[in-house]
């Protein structure tokens, strides 16, 4: 018996919202130890990281830049988006997506996806 091969087929257009913050939202775990990394030095540190990224239509993260609060968190965030993974698309897909932190909570926004 011959196996009948698999063909993944690429969502047409860029990868939708949902689809974007589901992965972000799988990856929270790594991104609030970010924050919790630079609590000892600041205990009242809280405020927005915004990452822009892009994820080419193999689903790898080509780019990712953290942006608009504490240099560290704002690399280590960007960091963590970059190896993250997602679904094939039929074209890049461009996100910019929003972090807020505060002692005792991280939350994320709904990121703005854009076809590139």
């Amino acid at each position: 018996v011959t196996p009948t091969p698999t063909v993944v087929v690429p969502a047409p257009g860029p990868l939708a919202r949902s689809t974007v913050r589901s992965v972000v939202r799988a990856s929270l775990t790594p991104i609030a130890a970010c924050y919790r990394s630079e609590l000892p030095h600041q205990p009242r540190l809280e405020g927005t990281t915004t990452v822009s990224f892009v994820i080419t239509t193999s689903g790898e993260v080509e780019s990712a830049i953290g942006s608009g609060f504490d240099g560290t968190i704002d690399l280590c965030v960007a960091n963590v988006i970059s190896g993250l993974t997602f679904p094939a698309a039929s074209v890049k897909t461009e996100v910019t997506y929003p972090f807020r932190f505060a002692p005792g909570a991280v939350a994320i926004g709904n990121g703005n996806v854009n076809v590139n």
